[in-house]
C-alpha cells in the first residue's frame, strides 16, 4: 500500500537548507494530494529519535512516508526497523547510512533507501577549487560546515584522491 501521508523529520529549521528541504516537502506533499507532519529536532539527536519513535507509536500501519534528514546517522537504526516492520516508507535524506542495506535484506519488500547528492563527486569539484586558488601549492583553510563530524557525507566528500594537494 502506498503512503497517503508523510512525516518529514529535519535536523533543525535554523538552517536555510533544512528550511528549503521543507518548503521542498510540503510543495511537494501538496501538489500530489498527501498531507506532512514537520518536526524539527533543533540538532539534537536524542530529540530526533524519540520525535521519531512517538510518531510510530501513533501511526497506522502502512499509511505513512518517514523522511529523515539525521542529526545522527546510527541512532536511527531501531527508529527504523519499527517503521519497517509497521509497513512505512523509511526514506534518508542527504546521508547513505549503512544500515540501509541490513533493512532491505531483512524486509525486502519494503521501501526503504537513501536520497543524498553524490558526495564524492562534490568532494572533487572542491579539490579542482582549491587547486584553481592555490595553483602553486599553499595552504588553505577549510571550513565544512555545521554537519556533524564524522557524518557519510563528510567522511565520502573527503576522501578519494586528493587532487587540491601540491607536488
Amino acid at each position: 500500500m502506498l503512503a497517503r501521508s508523510a512525516a518529514l523529520f529535519l535536523r533543525s529549521l535554523a538552517n536555510d537548507y533544512q528550511a528549503r528541504l521543507r518548503d521542498d516537502c510540503m510543495a511537494t506533499c501538496a501538489r500530489l494530494g498527501f498531507s506532512l507532519d514537520v518536526f524539527s529536532a533543533d540538532n539534537d539527536p536524542d530529540r530526533q529519535l524519540a520525535q521519531i519513535q512517538q510518531f510510530l507509536k501513533t501511526t497506522r500501519r502502512g499509511s505513512t512516508a518517514i523522511l529523515v534528514s539525521p542529526v545522527r546517522e546510527r541512532e536511527l537504526f531501531i527508529a527504523a526497523y519499527d517503521g519497517i516492520r509497521k509497513g512505512l516508507v523509511w526514506v534518508v535524506l542527504n546521508r547513505s547510512s549503512g544500515y540501509l542495506r541490513e533493512l532491505r535484506e531483512q524486509f525486502p519488500g519494503s521501501l526503504v533507501f537513501s536520497v543524498t547528492p553524490d558526495q564524492h563527486e562534490i568532494g572533487t569539484i572542491q579539490g579542482r577549487q582549491f587547486k584553481l586558488m592555490l595553483p602553486d601549492g599553499g595552504e588553505l583553510f577549510y571550513l565544512g560546515g555545521s554537519r556533524p563530524i564524522g557524518c557519510s557525507g563528510e567522511r565520502i566528500r573527503t576522501s578519494g584522491p586528493r587532487v587540491f594537494a601540491h607536488g
